[in-house]
């Protein structure tokens, strides 16, 4: 993956597009930031059904220069389009993937292009609230909801102020710092995300262990209509186990065309 800066203020310019499966005729399934699922996925596609993707940015411990969910979007549909300049598209996207592929699905709608599906992998919109941690011990209580939120804040401040040195230096981040890198980035990009009305439906698959106040993650209020697919485990596993992401396979694989 390449991952390039023009000049100190320009937008990155951001090559993470795979073909997984390049071959067939039908419209090609596009999901972001699928991890472990791109594996599963190649193995239960028809041949002729291709099958797109795309990689984290950060992977090899490079700065993530993206400022707006937007601007990320655009810069995976410019990816996209270069290699598959007409749709339909079949897009989904896990996670911050999911909140991404939302976003390209409109900017699509907005080029005329045609989205029969766009499925969301236990992904939540901007809007999106965990509850409150009860316990019917006040102690515990106060722990989870007052004292461990600020520790963990100057733990994650600790650990980003290190990434950001070796940004400054021009070194690659280090492996075992990598994934709180990316994941805060993400945090703040959806955090100043406001996303406009997509014109058409969400399938939504939400985690069973999904904390979440809201039952559709946020999104009905951006989309006609949201069906929601209940899906056993957590967040990771969802497209991390083979036998879970099967269940969600078979949803998907009914909008093919």
């Amino acid at each position: 993956m390449n991952f390039i800066t023009v000049e100190s203020k320009t937008p990155a310019i951001i090559d993470n597009f795979v073909k997984f499966h390049p071959y067939g005729n039908k419209p090609p399934l596009i999901i972001v930031h699928g991890q472990q699922s791109n594996i599963f996925i190649k193995g239960l596609i028809d041949n002729d059904q291709p099958f797109y993707g795309y990689l984290h940015p950060g992977s090899d411990g490079e700065e993530i220069c993206f400022t707006s969910v937007t601007q990320m979007a655009k810069a995976y549909l410019d990816q996209l389009l270069l290699h598959r300049p007409e749709g339909p598209y079949l897009l989904g996207g896990f996670s911050f993937g999911g909140v991404l592929a939302f976003e390209m699905a409109v900017q699509l709608r907005k080029l005329g292009q045609e989205i029969p599906l766009l499925a969301l992998i236990d992904a939540s919109s901007p809007t999106d609230r965990e509850p409150f941690i009860w316990h019917n011990n006040i102690f515990k209580i106060i722990k989870s909801n007052i004292l461990v939120p600020p520790v963990m804040r100057v733990i994650s401040i600790s650990r980003l102020l290190l990434c950001q040195f070796y940004i400054i230096f021009n070194k690659p981040i280090p492996l075992g710092f990598r994934h709180y890198y990316i994941i805060n980035k993400y945090k703040k990009l959806v955090k100043k995300y406001r996303p406009e009305k997509f014109d058409g439906d969400i399938l939504l698959f939400r985690a069973s262990e999904n904390r979440s106040i809201s039952r559709c993650l946020g999104w009905e209020t951006f989309a006609k209509r949201v069906t929601i697919v209940d899906i056993e485990g957590d967040h990771l596993t969802a497209v991390g186990e083979k036998v879970r992401f099967e269940s969600i396979y078979s949803e998907i694989k009914k909008y093919f065309l």
